[in-house]
Formats: structure tokens, C-alpha cells, sequence
């Protein structure tokens, strides 16, 4: 797999646990923080994907695997991966490092509805070539 994003987050303190480390919970919220950034640089603004008029694209899956404790203020960095691509839905994969350590997975399957019907449908223009780039 390519990366198709990159970038550094700091772990908030409100994600730790009182041991210092992150929650196995909140990886999900840091994904989906850093799944944000991408699409909102890829895509040129927030409103495109986030609030788009014609579909939604909502999780219908998502699992995680935890590797080594991360902890709150460490600087961790981020890659984004395509993992697949159907007809009408794309899997990310996320991967969390401290330095070169990995951390934690997370993979995140979305399917692409039609906002009223709430049906099933291809995968609309604007998602075509960001989920091309694997």
C-alpha cells in the first residue's frame, strides 16, 4: 500500500487515561481527526465531503489494534493508506507512530449512500481520485 497522507498529531491529554495512556477508545476519534485533514486537503474545503448536498458516506465497520501505549503529548505521526475500493465503498487504513514505532492500526470501511434514500450507491465524481491513489 502507498501512503496517500501524512501527518503529525500531539496526543490531547483529554484522550489519556490516568496512567497517561491513550484510551483504547479515542483512537478512533484520533483517526477519524486525521481522516478530516486528508479530505479536507484533498478535496479543498470541508463542505464537499462533510456536507455534501447528494450523499453521505457513513462507517459501517471499523477495528483497531493496539501495539505499543501511546501517551499524552507524544508526537505521533500519521499515515492514511486506501486498503480497497468496491463499487460503492473504500476502506482506509491508519497507522499511528511514535518515532519509528508502531503504535496502533485502525481500518475504517465507508459506504457511499444517497442522502435521502439512504440506499446504496457507486461511488460518487468527487471520491473517484482520491481513492484511485493506492
Amino acid at each position: 500500500m502507498k501512503s496517500v497522507f501524512e501527518s503529525q498529531m500531539t496526543v490531547p491529554f483529554h484522550m489519556a487515561d490516568p496512567a497517561g495512556i491513550v484510551f483504547f477508545g479515542h483512537i478512533f476519534s484520533m483517526a477519524h481527526s486525521e481522516y478530516e485533514k486528508w479530505l479536507t486537503q484533498a478535496v479543498g474545503n470541508w463542505d464537499k465531503w462533510f456536507n455534501n448536498p447528494e450523499w453521505i458516506a457513513p462507517i459501517k465497520k471499523t477495528t483497531a489494534d493496539y501495539l505499543s501505549p501511546m501517551k499524552a503529548g507524544q508526537n505521533i505521526k500519521v499515515k492514511i493508506f486506501i486498503k480497497a475500493t468496491t463499487e460503492s465503498s473504500f476502506t482506509t487504513f491508519f497507522e499511528f507512530y511514535n518515532s519509528d514505532v508502531l503504535c496502533a492500526q485502525v481500518e475504517m470501511l465507508q459506504v457511499f449512500c444517497d442522502k435521502k434514500t439512504l440506499k446504496k450507491i457507486p461511488i460518487p465524481t468527487l471520491a473517484t481520485p482520491l481513492l484511485r491513489s493506492r
